[in-house]
């Protein structure tokens, strides 16, 4: 077969005869399904983020719980212990009063405001200010430990007034 015969052989190709219909239902059946699936997924994507939002609290709660109940068991005096007090105790003060009454407290004004809002039997100006002056000693005197274990175990009466039965249940069901 020679080089002529067998281009006479090759036919042209003839395009298929499809409706411009069947093309646009399945670009219309991709597209609903990409937007069935992207509706899905905001979907579930809000549902947990939800969830998340109503359990922060909670866990929030239930932290500082624990980070009080160490210090009112094993708190030695340190610069850090001192301020991870300090720290727990603004939290429960922001959750008892709110932010713009309470975080910008400091020093003397913050230690009344302990003494006014906490009611707890510590009395925070007093020995509230003697914790806080042991942050700039070296050698902090071991009265100083008993002093931030009371400190810590008023901060968990005043948590556990500020509960609600809320926090309560979601305490529960953490330790589950």
């Amino acid at each position: 077969m020679t080089h002529d015969e067998a281009l006479a052989q090759l036919k042209d190709i003839s395009p298929m005869d499809a409706s411009w219909w069947q093309a646009l239902l399945e670009w219309l059946m991709i597209i609903g399904g990409a937007a069935i699936i992207l509706g899905l997924v905001l979907f579930l994507t809000r549902l947990i983020w939800k969830e998340t939002r109503k359990r922060q609290p909670v866990i929030a709660v239930n932290e500082l719980r624990q980070t009080l109940e160490t210090l009112a068991r094993h708190g030695n005096v340190n610069k850090e212990n001192i301020l991870l007090l300090m720290g727990c105790l603004k939290m429960l003060a922001i959750r008892q009063a709110g932010r713009d009454a309470a975080a910008g407290l400091e020093g003397d004004a913050w230690l009344a405001w302990l003494d006014e809002h906490a009611k707890n039997g510590f009395a925070w100006q007093r020995d509230g200010g003697e914790l806080l002056k042991q942050l700039y000693h070296p050698n902090p005197p071991p009265s100083s430990s008993q002093l931030l274990q009371q400190a810590a175990k008023a901060g968990l009466e005043w948590l556990t007034r500020l509960e609600t039965p809320a926090d309560a249940k979601g305490k529960t069901d953490a330790k589950r």
